[in-house]
């Protein structure tokens, strides 16, 4: 399969789109700052007495799960990005015959991986405890 360079601009560019809007949503999230307070939820849940106060207990937990999906699934998308990446880079220095088969997992990649984005942005901006 003949592949233009301009078809790997394309790819390209939308990879680059796509670690803009990671990027944004990184810095929402705060990775850093979203670890230390599950280690500080973490410590609480771990102390004597934690469940005697149940709703206080609930509320917690419930942060810190939210908390702890929240950065698994930015961490995921960070990967899955890389992984494009990675994909994109092999498929610009492949032969001729194994362009096409990379071309059409990049295809098959890039769709999902803008509606992860998506939803990951989603789940940043609305992930309080009301919304």
């Amino acid at each position: 399969m003949q592949v233009a360079p301009q078809d790997f601009d394309k790819y390209g560019e939308r990879l680059a789109d796509m670690r803009t809007q990671f990027g944004t949503i990184e810095r929402f999230v705060d990775p850093a700052a979203s670890q230390a307070r599950i280690d500080q939820l973490e410590g609480e849940m771990n102390a004597d007495g934690f469940w005697n106060n149940p709703d206080a207990a609930g509320k917690t937990s419930a942060e810190h799960t939210r908390l702890r999906r929240k950065l698994d699934n930015l961490n995921k998308l960070r990967s899955d990005i890389d992984d494009v990446e990675t994909l994109l880079e092999m498929a610009q220095h492949a032969d001729e015959g194994e362009v096409g088969e990379l071309i059409a997992e990049l295809d098959e990649a890039l769709d999902p991986l803008g509606t992860k984005l998506g939803q990951l942005q989603e789940e940043a901006l609305f992930s309080g405890e009301y919304d």
